[in-house]
């Protein structure tokens, strides 16, 4: 249960991380690498 939660918590601060990447154009080009990371752990999980 406790897991559960921490596992929400954290993939809601991705989300929220990941809305930010895409918002900040000027960011873009570390947005992408950042993108290119979090695909990585996504498919590690």
């Amino acid at each position: 249960m406790k897991f559960k939660e921490e596992s929400a918590r954290e993939s809601s601060k991705l989300e929220g991380t990941i809305r930010k990447l895409a918002n900040g154009s000027k960011l873009n080009r570390m947005g992408s690498k950042h993108a290119v990371e979090f695909e990585e752990a996504n498919q590690k999980i």
